[in-house]
């Protein structure tokens, strides 16, 4: 069943936040948004990162940016057990370019 298997994706998915910023609020650190998206813990398993991020739906099937002003916020280990650590790590670097460009 598709559930079961979203649900194993709970412990990288732990945070899905979808606010909507009203309009006039001061923004602390990074400008206001009317989205922000966060992921945590992906422990070098950048397929399984893939798959978190793109039911989110800010990256497209072939793993491109198309969240507009949306921010994503990745928290706790990037790195840490999987072999695919170094992909994690560009890869993040990569979209946040690509997100940068959109603004």
């Amino acid at each position: 069943m598709i559930l079961n298997k979203y649900l194993s994706l709970a412990t990288l998915l732990l945070i899905y936040i979808n606010i909507s910023v009203a309009s006039g609020r001061p923004a602390t650190i990074q400008p206001a948004t009317d989205r922000i998206v966060a992921i945590g813990d992906v422990h070098g398993d950048y397929n399984a990162a893939l798959e978190a991020i793109r039911l989110t739906r800010i990256i497209d099937n072939k793993n491109k940016w198309i969240g507009g002003n949306t921010t994503l916020v990745q928290v706790g280990d990037q790195t840490d057990r999987g072999d695919s650590e170094k992909e994690i790590i560009d890869y993040l670097e990569i979209l946040k370019v690509q997100a940068n460009k959109v603004g």
